[in-house]
């Protein structure tokens, strides 16, 4: 509530002093007019009878009831006395009206006055309400930006879950996919490990026939021709089983290759759902900045209000 506006004092008579002064000079001109009338009559009765008596007979007015001069000086006198009398009295009240006056017209100074400070007062308290409508908009233009983005965050979130959801199924297949790569991969390993140990073995047979071919060249080149034709057919065998064993051993790290892709292709999938965890967590810290946002706010309309209620 705004206190209201102090109006200086002015010295203006009170409604009841004026009542008095005017019923005080009421009075005085009853007073004055009962004694002025009989005298008045009189003196206009004297007037008409000495004017009828003068026309129709001077002779019955000289002798008759005629008054004297002294009663016509007495009758002027009281005449012009209750005259004076009446005059002053008018003089009186004219003096208490103008005196009114003077206090009517301070009166409607001041009373102008305190109309000029209301109107500055509703002129302030116009420009506080204008300031009021427009921090009102502002409010509502943040709060309606705030239900925006939380309308972008929730519909961000359900995207998030959704992701999350399917990436969450997706892990669990692929931890099972895993886990069998990982026992085949141990499998293909361990047949790699056994050709590559039957491998040293062709290679050493593959020698050790070689020295004896070489032997039995040098020692019987024409009674071991068979022997060694045979060993050569052998040879020859064994090389073809070595080749073969060498394909199996690439195929064998092709698929060695190709399993080691998908391990690195699965740490590629786990690496994409941390992401994923790390841009909720921003999110969330984006959140807590919008929830801030929100308190202060908040405290800025308590402030206003509070600044209202003062």
């Amino acid at each position: 509530m705004w206190p209201q506006p102090h109006l200086p004092t002015h010295p203006m008579m009170s409604k009841e002093t004026r009542q008095n002064k005017l019923a005080e000079a009421k009075q005085k001109l009853r007073d004055y007019h009962p004694q002025a009338s009989p005298s008045v009559g009189t003196g206009a009765g004297d007037t008409k009878k000495k004017n009828i008596n003068n026309g129709a007979n001077p002779e019955t007015t000289t002798s008759g009831g005629c008054h004297s001069p002294e009663d016509e000086k007495k009758a002027s006198h009281q005449h012009q006395e209750a005259l004076r009398r009446e005059l002053e009295a008018q003089v009186h009240t004219i003096r208490i009206l103008t005196c009114e006056k003077a206090e009517l017209q301070t009166a409607l100074y001041y009373s102008q006055r305190a109309v000029q400070q209301l109107q500055g007062e509703c002129r302030h308290l116009v420009g506080r309400l204008h300031d009021s409508w427009k921090f009102a908009g502002e409010l509502e233009r943040a709060l309606s930006a705030v239900a925006t983005q939380k309308k972008k965050a929730e519909r961000y979130i359900e995207e998030l879950t959704k992701e999350r959801d399917a990436l969450s199924l997706e892990l669990y297949r692929n931890t099972i996919t895993d886990d069998e790569l990982k026992e085949k991969n141990a499998e293909l390993q361990e047949k790699l490990r056994l050709v590559e140990s039957e491998k040293s073995e062709i290679q050493l047979n593959v020698k050790e026939l070689e020295r004896k071919l070489e032997k039995a060249k040098l020692l019987l080149p024409q009674q071991l021709q068979e022997e060694a034709d045979h060993l050569g057919k052998e040879l020859q065998s064994v090389s073809a089983k070595l080749q073969a064993q060498v394909e199996e051993n690439k195929l064998w790290n092709r698929l060695y290759q190709q399993q080691e892709e998908k391990i690195r292709e699965q740490e590629k999938r786990q690496e994409q759902e941390k992401n994923i965890r790390s841009r909720r967590r921003r999110y969330g810290s984006r959140r807590r900045r919008g929830r801030s946002r929100r308190r202060r706010c908040g405290g800025r309309r308590r402030r206003y209000g509070s600044r209202r209620r003062r």
